[in-house]
């Protein structure tokens, strides 16, 4: 639907998933947040995704300006 993906509100146990976007090859799990400078909100932008217990892809996206981290 979206660039050939189906994106969905997702979650996982009682954690939400800001956006899941799937299609033939696969899943990819995105958290939205306007800065994860503050650790509480690291914290729980990292847990949902860590909770998630598979090998796609997953990704914070914020407006913070950092180098690029694996």
């Amino acid at each position: 639907m979206r660039r050939g993906y189906r994106v969905y509100i997702g979650k996982s146990g009682d954690k939400e998933i800001d956006f899941v976007a799937e299609n033939s090859k696969g899943v990819q799990y995105f958290q939205v947040a306007y800065t994860v400078r503050d650790s509480k909100t690291l914290e729980i932008e990292l847990s949902a995704l860590e909770s998630i217990n598979d090998h796609y892809p997953k990704f914070i996206l914020t407006m913070d300006i950092d180098p690029e981290v694996d």
